[in-house]
């Protein structure tokens, strides 16, 4: 489509307060008559093909508000005229091949409240003049991690995940009062998580996810009295799971992938808010007690690839919000609970690779959402259930299990007679695993 530079009667609109030109496929620079526009509050560019710098020009435009130039191709330097727009609140140029440093000119843009720079390969070091800019409140952009970011005390969401960054975590990143929302997943943070992170009172979602983070979490976040959502997955944190976590309005907790141990405090189960609570990965001990039916929200337990023993309590039937059950690769045994059946919810059913025995409850066959059943590597025996209502319906309301829609894994345990004639009524079966058990025509 060529460059909007060549339609010159664009640019002599200059009562234009609102320009989108965003998804479509001009090219070329963006040109320097941009800065005619003096009355523009609104400039989106994005998704196109622009290419080179951005023009000093754009500095003209001190009534702009939100300019938004994501997925281009634009590169560096960033003009030092942008610090010019004293009005604008929102910058995005993330998704553009920058490769500069960002100006420390940034840090007169007083009114600057989001700023997206993410994939933008932006190098050098953040400059600490950013922080001036106090009416920041969303951060997302690649480089080191300062410690200065304590200086703002009116960023509510620091979103930094997928980055490069190293070192331990700032522990002034708990002077942001207003911070609501951090996270920091999938970057090469190591060391302890700094206990001054609560100091933020206000926080509601940590997400360290992918990280090398080491230590304990004995009294880590005792303070964040207003935390809803916990994610510690893929990390090397060590010790226990600690009891203060069940008096904290969690409702998402997940500990996956680190080397946590010793027992799941029992005051866990009493939580009325928790909704999703994952564990699998780590060297968890003991045994799944009776409590474990008065967490009536869980949506979400998975705790596979662990120690745990003792049997599968009847009282977990008492969940019925369950929809994901992951007990696999531990060391359960006794009968699979009859009151299983209840949990009219469950999609995922898995307790494959444990040492459960006696028969398959019928009432596992009336689980009519049931998508994935794993209980292979048991001592299982007698018949498989007869006239299943399972594994018919296409449609499965959790995504996050989407992987194993179809699974239907019996194997590797003792299993004899028939294999029922209503099981050709499946429809959504993708993988049937009956081998090693006794079964007969």
């Amino acid at each position: 489509m060529g460059s909007p530079g060549s339609h010159v009667t664009l640019f002599k609109l200059e009562s234009l307060t609102s320009l989108d030109i965003s998804n479509n496929s001009f090219s070329g620079p963006i040109p320097p008559e941009i800065g005619n526009l003096k009355n523009l509050s609104d400039l989106y560019i994005g998704i196109n093909l622009f290419s080179g710098p951005l023009p000093p020009q754009i500095g003209d435009l001190s009534r702009l508000v939100n300019f938004f130039a994501p997925s281009c191709a634009i590169t560096g330097p960033l003009p030092e005229e942008i610090s010019n727009l004293k009005s604008l609140s929102k910058l995005d140029l993330s998704n553009n091949p920058l490769k500069c440093s960002i100006p420390k000119s940034v840090g007169k843009m007083d009114n600057l409240s989001i700023l997206y720079l993410v994939y933008s390969e932006i190098n050098g070091s953040i400059p600490a003049e950013l922080g001036n800019c106090k009416n920041l409140k969303t951060l997302i952009f690649l480089g080191p991690l300062p410690a200065w970011f304590g200086k703002w005390n009116q960023v509510e969401s620091l979103l930094l995940s997928n980055n490069r960054f190293t070192g331990k975590i700032p522990a002034e990143i708990g002077n942001c009062s207003a911070l609501r929302v951090i996270s920091l997943s999938s970057n090469v943070l190591s060391g302890e998580i700094p206990r001054e992170l609560c100091s933020a009172v206000e926080l509601v979602e940590i997400d360290l996810d992918g990280n090398f983070l080491t230590g304990g979490i004995d009294d880590v976040f005792l303070k964040c009295t207003n935390l809803s959502q916990l994610v510690l997955m893929n990390n090397q944190i060590n010790g226990s799971i600690p009891e203060y976590l069940a008096e904290l309005p969690l409702m998402v907790l997940d500990l996956d992938s680190n080397n946590l141990s010793g027992d799941i405090p029992v005051s866990l189960w009493n939580s009325l808010n928790l909704m999703e609570f994952s564990a699998a990965n780590n060297f968890l001990e003991g045994s799944l007690p009776a409590e474990i039916g008065n967490a009536v929200q869980l949506e979400r337990l998975v705790l596979s690839n662990n120690q745990l023993g003792g049997i599968i309590p009847k009282e977990i039937g008492n969940i019925i919000t369950l929809s994901v059950l992951n007990l696999n690769s531990n060391m359960l045994e006794g009968n699979i609970p009859v009151e299983l059946g209840h949990s009219v919810a469950l999609t995922t059913l898995d307790l494959g690779n444990n040492q459960l025995s006696g028969s398959i409850p019928e009432k596992l066959a009336d689980l009519v959402q049931l998508h994935c059943l794993v209980l292979s590597h048991n001592k299982l025996s007698g018949s498989i259930p007869s006239k299943p209502l399972y594994f018919r319906e296409a449609s499965i309301p959790d995504s996050s299990f989407f992987q194993h829609l179809g699974v239907f894994d019996l194997s590797h345990n003792m299993l004899s007679g028939s294999i029922p004639e209503e099981m050709g009524n499946l429809v959504v079966v993708v993988d049937l695993l009956l081998n090693n058990n006794k079964l007969c025509r």
